[in-house]
């Protein structure tokens, strides 16, 4: 089993990518991730990216461009250990994403006490 609890940058060129879905998928170690640096200018889909990434506390992207992108579904799903005031961004549809999960989370939650 390949367990990844760091991460280097900068020996990534993503200025062409275009698909960044599922990328960190299943680094279920990683405990922090600054991508401010990522060039995301030309992607299209970002669903899934962070998607299980259960010990990340501590995450920047604050440089992330979404223009393009036209997926950005389940883009922290199964994060638990990841709050809003530990994601560095200033990108509005990625703070959207992140308030849609954590209010799903919520209404679960609500939902298990009720029962």
């Amino acid at each position: 089993m390949l367990i990844i609890n760091k991460f280097k940058q900068s020996s990534f060129d993503t200025c062409n990518v275009q698909d960044m879905s599922d990328m960190f998928s299943g680094f279920s170690s990683l405990k922090s991730l600054d991508l401010s640096n990522f060039d995301t200018k030309n992607v299209e889909d970002m669903s899934e990216m962070f998607n299980k990434c259960k010990s990340l506390t501590s995450l920047n992207i604050f440089n992330f461009d979404t223009k393009k992108v036209k997926n950005l579904s389940n883009m922290f799903v199964k994060c638990v250990s990841l709050k809003s005031d530990k994601i560095f961004t200033s990108d509005s549809k990625i703070i959207a994403e992140f308030n849609s999960l954590e209010r799903q989370i919520k209404n679960i939650e609500e939902e298990c006490i009720m029962i």
